[in-house]
């Protein structure tokens, strides 16, 4: 008596036997290709000091002249109103504040003024939207590329750049290391860079594989 043969394997059984693989490819493809939005870490020490191109934001609940963002120029100094031109550049950040709230302590009668600097960073590369942004002092690294869109769909966020005072802080290191998650300097460049050629065709690359599986399935049970 013979023994009974397994049936033929069809094409569309080889397809279900890889799509998991696909899908799992394809996830973690998109995973990275999100940009998230990490939150801050700990606040920034007050005794950072301020750059030119940073930016002092005001905000007073009731005067709408004391709202908005001045710019700190070339020379240090910065334009605000009801004060003038004040010197901002050149000593931490936590006597600037002391000074420009007794200033404006001494000229308004509910000094209720918020005022908050905010930091000049470039992202750059392979991110939504790369430029120039301005960040308060409780945002990290990460948070700057969040800031920006993320990573763009040819980004890579496990190939961080960033330069800071003109040299290399770091080269190729994930949003997930501790260094990127550190808060932003003034000036700081941050840089994320293209995923791998592999990465970014290997879902084509799968689909080709697939394809290739189901003809020589179907010419073996052509036979």
């Amino acid at each position: 008596m013979l023994a009974r043969q397994p049936p033929a394997a069809s094409p569309s059984d080889a397809v279900e036997r890889y799509l998991p693989r696909v899908m799992r490819r394809l996830l973690l493809l998109a995973l990275f290709a999100i940009g998230p939005a990490l939150p801050a870490q700990a606040a920034a020490s007050p005794e950072f000091a301020l750059r030119p191109g940073d930016v002092l934001q005001l905000f007073h609940w009731r005067d709408s002249l004391l709202r908005g963002d001045f710019p700190i120029e070339v020379d240090g100094s910065v334009v605000l109103p009801l004060l003038g031109r004040r010197s901002v550049t050149g000593r931490p950040w936590s006597s600037v504040r002391d000074s420009l709230g007794a200033a404006y302590a001494r000229e308004l009668r509910a000094p209720d003024l918020r005022i908050t600097p905010l930091r000049r960073v470039f992202v750059l590369g392979f991110v939504r939207q790369p430029g120039i942004l301005l960040a308060d002092p409780n945002t990290t690294i990460a948070g700057a590329i969040a800031m920006a869109g993320g990573a763009s769909a040819d980004g890579d966020l496990r190939r961080v750049r960033v330069r800071r005072d003109g040299a290399v802080l770091a080269e190729r290191v994930s949003v997930e290391s501790d260094l990127v998650r550190a808060d932003v300097r003034s000036g700081d460049e941050v840089f994320v860079d293209r995923r791998g050629w592999f990465d970014r065709n290997s879902a084509f690359m799968v689909s080709a594989i697939v394809g290739l599986a189901g003809i020589v399935v179907t010419l073996i049970v052509a036979r």
